[in-house]
């Protein structure tokens, strides 16, 4: 059975994060965003992690509170993409955020 679009959306949960700054830095760098381990516990501390423009709305939006669902809404909109694609890219990066240690989940 195929999902309409709303059964989608519904279908999938709702998540806000926290960032974990004792383990991850952020900085802007002139136009670029760049998340530095700065705890073992973050991964490679010889390496960084630099966000193209659409993952630093992400992880903006993120760390300021809003929701997976709100982030996707917003991008959806800004970029005129599929709100079901927005939400499954939002997603994916959310999950890498947190694989780094970079965010973690939070109560809404």
């Amino acid at each position: 059975m195929m999902l309409t679009p709303l059964d989608f959306w519904q279908s999938m949960s709702e998540q806000a994060f926290t960032w974990n700054r004792d383990l991850i830095a952020h900085r802007q760098i002139g136009d670029e965003c760049v998340l530095i381990p700065i705890a073992r516990e973050a991964g490679n501390l010889n390496s960084f992690f630099p966000l193209n423009p659409t993952a630093a709305l992400i992880w903006e939006r993120a760390v300021a509170g809003q929701t997976n669902r709100a982030i996707a809404t917003e991008l959806a909109d800004t970029y005129d993409v599929d709100a079901e694609q927005a939400l499954l890219d939002t997603d994916a990066l959310l999950d890498e955020l947190v694989a780094l240690n970079a965010l973690q989940s939070a109560p809404l």
